[in-house]
């Protein structure tokens, strides 16, 4: 185990690449993100990465964010994060719909 405080909670957000017919990486990054980052900052988001993915998957894009701990995930994704808004959001970078995973980090190095 790291003596290194981990983050309690993560979310990941996965873009297929076969479904991805689009994915405008400039309005991800310099539009969604921001607003994304001004939302759940204040609400426990610690950080957060965008990954290209390389080689053969199934993805081509995914955001991965850690968070104080789920409480913190389950508040700002009940509605005071504008997650709703967030959503509404996602047609203008993509026409695919994305797949989200949570979980609780066990581990951290």
């Amino acid at each position: 185990m790291s003596s290194t405080p981990s983050p309690g909670f993560m979310l990941t957000i996965f873009y297929k690449a076969k479904d991805t017919a689009r994915f405008d990486i400039d309005y991800y990054t310099k539009s969604h993100i921001p607003v994304t980052i001004d939302k759940w900052r204040p609400l426990g988001l610690i950080n957060g990465y965008v990954v290209k993915v390389v080689g053969e998957s199934e993805y081509s894009y995914y955001f991965n964010c850690t968070w104080k701990d789920q409480e913190h995930w389950e508040i700002a994704k009940a509605g005071k994060g504008d997650v709703e808004e967030l959503k509404q959001d996602i047609k203008n970078f993509t026409d695919a719909w994305p797949t989200y995973t949570e979980g609780t980090v066990v581990d951290a190095w």
